[in-house]
């Protein structure tokens, strides 16, 4: 970019050197001489010689190729450059929620257990009815997660896992973002999460550790 500019300043500039200059020579002894004696003096001009356009039109164009040439890299490089957000294939609403936050935390735990059931509740709409229910289990130490008929019997083995745990990782998420519970609510700091298919099967589950493991 600054060498364009320079080439074109260069260029441009010596084009007014040029006329101030031949204009000062036509007043010089040297040029009137010529004049007196008819030996072409308007060859001692620089404007009049041929190769001098050639030369200046070269050093304009350079600059003014030089300048877009870098704007044209600049440009590129802004589209190239990485993003601060991934580009993600189209996935399944489960998918998409995993990642998804939850709300603030109330102004008590036994608001925050009434929060966390209320976000379960509404997992089936905004995940379109892929999750079947989702729920804080009746004796309050755990959370279950069931999955819908359609969802089961359309996938693999493999997708149907990787789902599995996505939908258990929403769970786990819900329940470590909205805690502390009250006494009596889970068991201590640790929230298993269970994922089942309709009739109850489970498909996936926390461990002691805290993790996910696939039952199928």
């Amino acid at each position: 970019m600054i060498t364009g500019l320079i080439l074109f300043v260069f260029g441009v500039g010596f084009i007014v050197y040029m006329f101030k200059h031949d204009s000062q020579f036509k007043q010089s002894d040297k040029y009137k001489e010529a004049v007196a004696k008819g030996t072409k003096p308007r060859k001692l001009l620089i404007h009049r010689k041929w190769w001098v356009w050639v030369l200046i039109v070269f050093v304009v164009l350079a600059g003014i190729g030089e300048m877009t040439g870098a704007n044209d890299d600049d440009d590129g490089s802004k589209s190239t450059a990485p993003k601060t957000h991934k580009i993600q294939k189209k996935s399944k609403p489960v998918a998409k929620k995993s990642a998804s936050k939850t709300k603030s935390k109330g102004t008590s735990r036994k608001e925050n257990a009434e929060l966390l059931a209320t976000a379960l509740h509404a997992l089936p709409k905004k995940t379109h009815g892929e999750i079947q229910s989702a729920k804080i289990a009746d004796d309050h130490m755990d959370i279950k997660i069931v999955l819908s008929d359609d969802l089961v019997d359309s996938m693999s083995d493999a997708a149907l896992r990787k789902t599995a745990k996505q939908a258990w990782e929403i769970g786990t998420n819900y329940a470590h973002n909205f805690g502390p519970y009250p006494d009596g609510y889970f068991d201590r700091d640790a929230c298993p999460v269970y994922i089942l298919d309709s009739a109850g099967n489970e498909l996936g589950k926390s461990t002691m550790f805290g993790d996910f493991k696939w039952e199928g």
